[in-house]
């Protein structure tokens, strides 16, 4: 299927200018602004910042029916999911075009990840354990350093609620022998709050692989979660533990047997915050994630990768004067290898010194920010930020940025003994932006374009004899990113649309994997006593060679979702995927699930 996306963009476009034009004529109430943190490490309201920002909170969570993580971020402005065979199995994401790596993954502030893959593992995340999902699209190393070059995703666990005790339960069955439990216990009393969480996930799967075993490759997968907050002495404390544990089968080309990866992911973080003066805001934090993966062949340990971030940082905002803000900080991070290779080094530090400087003129405001971070046995890399904006008639703002990033080698390219190569300097990068967005007494919308060029590009070279890892590559990215979110006629919509050309800046080639035209289309509604809603995802055509010689084609589905409470705290939940069972690839050689089942049956109460 080849999704017309062209009239698709017509319409949202001439829907998206309409609310621009005629947002004046609506009331001048507006709805409460969703505070992020991410964009500027402080707490702002979206309008403020001048990032592009999309927030996915517990609400939204719950009612997408998504099952994971991959099928909640598929289609949002700016973002592709690359899935190796359905849930369970190995994941990527690639933010603005560009590559998995370069895109950093925080959970509750910490810093995330396989130190020599240098991606985070999504494959591993439970949404049962997830408050909010913060993504900040656009370079942010002026802020955080290494890897923030597409953007950053901050992933915040579950935290107490204002009752003082509540528990939670779920049970979920469906196709593919798809099973699920969620169970939890939550409070708040004047200021201390907890959570405690856990759950497990399972299916017998399907054949992944296309020249595999024609087998059922399944999966199961345990998370539990902890987070306790709480107010002392005028300090805010808080502790926050994720540990995600999954087994997966898969096919290999290479290997005859059962094929399995099991992994561990676990992120423990601390945090504290006082305020030593009158507008003044110190904050500590401090935590280590651990990434631990196994690859079996009928039983037997094959190859086994842990690695350990350790990271402490400390962060002063200083309220300048009014409407004047100054945020100082300096941030170290250790990262530690072992397991079955042999890497020539095995430890690494980096440590960041970093300043931005906020201010508001009248109708302008502006965002100046720089960084500067020392790699150990990679060099110094200075990376900057700077942003204006304008504040238009009827709740709408013009906005312009330029930024800066890069991306330290990973061990793997630096010190793997058969293709690394030591004398690999960072990828970096320049992107330059500019849109507007507004908010309507009906919802929100936003228009973006942007452009990006990767220098040093990391990649794969070979001769006769040999195949190692060099840099001669560049890419230059162009997109334009719309998103619309409205409530009219009882129904809730949001819409995003991505435009988007990555290409080798040397031969003009598309990057692969990456789609020209992508998008998200939800509804949702109350009708005789349910939330029922729909959702259709599509994806333009991609190629998957870098000679650009095999394309996969482009597809589009339909997912369907109704919640229904009944008695006192009780709700059911059904959600059927790829409703009209479109066979369609997302990665050349591997199967997507046919139309699929979920019911759940949950409780909240006390």
């Amino acid at each position: 299927m080849e999704v017309d996306v062209k009239r698709i963009l017509i319409g949202f476009s001439v829907l998206s200018l309409s609310s621009f034009c005629n947002s004046s004529a609506f009331s001048d109430v507006q709805e409460e602004s969703t505070m992020v943190v991410t964009a500027t490490r402080m707490a702002q309201t979206v309008d403020e910042t001048l990032a592009a920002v999309t927030v996915i909170d517990r609400q939204e969570i719950a009612r997408s029916g998504a099952r994971d993580v991959n099928e909640l971020l598929q289609g949002q402005a700016g973002m592709i999911l690359t899935q190796n065979g359905g849930i369970g199995a190995q994941s990527s994401l690639l933010l603005r075009g560009t590559n998995s790596g370069h895109v950093l993954v925080l959970v509750d502030g910490i810093r995330a990840g396989s130190a020599t893959l240098g991606s985070f593992t999504w494959e591993f995340l439970s949404l049962a354990e997830i408050e909010r999902i913060e993504i900040v699209r656009g370079p942010r190393s002026s802020l955080y350093g290494s890897e923030a070059i597409g953007g950053v995703v901050q992933i915040f666990t579950r935290r107490g609620g204002d009752k003082p005790f509540q528990g939670y339960v779920e049970g979920s069955g469906g196709t593919l022998g798809t099973a699920g439990m969620v169970a939890g216990i939550s409070g708040g009393r004047d200021r201390t709050h907890f959570n405690l969480s856990v759950s497990h996930q399972q299916s017998d799967g399907f054949d992944r692989m296309q020249a595999g075993e024609p087998d059922k490759d399944g999966y199961d997968k345990q998370s539990i979660a902890l987070r306790l907050s709480s107010q002392v002495q005028g300090l805010d404390l808080e502790a926050s533990l994720l540990r995600n544990q999954l087994t997966s089968e898969y096919d290999s080309v290479w290997d005859v047997g059962e094929n399995q990866t099991e992994g561990v992911g676990q992120i423990f973080g601390l945090r504290i915050k006082g305020s030593p003066a009158a507008n003044l805001e110190v904050t500590l934090t401090g935590g280590e994630a651990m990434d631990q993966s196994e690859e079996l062949l009928d039983g037997a340990l094959m190859s086994e990768i842990i690695t350990h971030k350790r990271s402490f940082g400390l962060q002063v905002d200083d309220q300048l004067a009014m409407d004047h803000l100054l945020t100082t900080g300096v941030d170290f991070s250790e990262d530690r290898v072992s397991g079955s290779i042999d890497y020539t080094h095995s430890q690494r530090q980096d440590v960041g010194v970093f300043g931005q400087y906020q201010a508001y003129f009248g109708k302008h405001n502006f965002v100046l920010g720089g960084r500067w971070d020392q790699v150990q046995r990679v060099g110094n890399q200075t990376t900057l930020n700077v942003a204006w904006g304008y504040e238009l008639p009827w709740e709408n703002r013009l906005f312009a940025a330029f930024g800066t990033g890069f991306k330290a080698p990973t061990f793997n390219q630096l010190y793997d003994p058969y293709a690394g190569n030591p004398d690999l300097i960072p990828e970096t990068s320049k992107s330059w932006e500019m849109g507007v967005h507004g908010n309507l007494s009906h919802g929100k919308w936003s228009l973006r374009g942007y452009t990006t060029q990767i220098d040093h590009l990391i990649n794969w070279a070979w001769d006769e004899t040999s195949v190692w890892l060099t840099q001669v590559d560049q890419a230059r990215i162009v997109g334009v990113e719309s998103e619309l979110a409205l409530h009219l006629a009882d129904w809730d919509t949001k819409m995003s649309l991505t435009w988007s050309d990555p290409r080798d800046d040397k031969t003009d080639r598309k990057l692969i994997f990456r789609p020209t035209w992508s998008g998200k289309l939800d509804l949702d509604r109350e009708w005789l006593g349910m939330r029922v809603g729909g959702t259709l995802n599509f994806q333009d055509s991609r190629f998957a060679d870098e000679a650009n010689t095999l394309r996969v084609a482009g597809y589009g589905t339909v997912d369907l979702r109704a919640t229904y409470p009944f008695m006192n705290n009780w709700f059911m939940r059904g959600s059927v995927k790829n409703v009209f069972d479109k066979n369609y690839e997302i990665v050349d050689g591997y199967h997507t699930e046919g139309v699929s089942v979920l019911v759940t049956v949950g409780w909240n109460g006390l």
